[in-house]
């Protein structure tokens, strides 16, 4: 029994320390980045490039409402004049999902019935 529960703090003691320093570590990437997130209704600075994460794609290509707003959005600022150019990226691990051209091809549909 001493075993077990000696095995068992030494396996709960790392987990914990890992969890603190995931949550400071994210609490100080939140507090650092503020200044350079913006809502809809925010001014946007001018900007050479923006990076548009990616996100979900779905099997049939569509893309996910996150993934379409970011998209959406990037389209906006591009036409409005606060960007010349938006660097899209995300996951093509696998042959069956890819982001970014499914990104580039919602993109071009867009500008095309435009």
């Amino acid at each position: 029994m001493k075993f077990e529960k000696k095995a068992l703090i030494i396996f709960i003691i790392p987990l914990q320390v890992l969890f603190v320093t995931t949550l400071i570590s994210n609490i100080i990437i939140i507090n650092l980045s503020k200044k350079y997130i913006y809502s809809k209704d925010d001014p946007v600075p001018e900007a050479y490039t923006v990076l548009v994460p990616g996100a979900l794609v779905y099997g049939n290509g569509n893309l996910s409402p996150v993934l379409e707003d970011r998209i959406i959005t990037a389209l906006d600022l591009y036409r409005t004049g606060k960007v010349k150019r938006f660097l899209v990226s995300g996951d093509h691990g696998t042959k069956s999902y890819d982001e970014v051209n499914n990104m580039k091809i919602y993109n071009m549909g867009i500008i095309l019935r435009n």
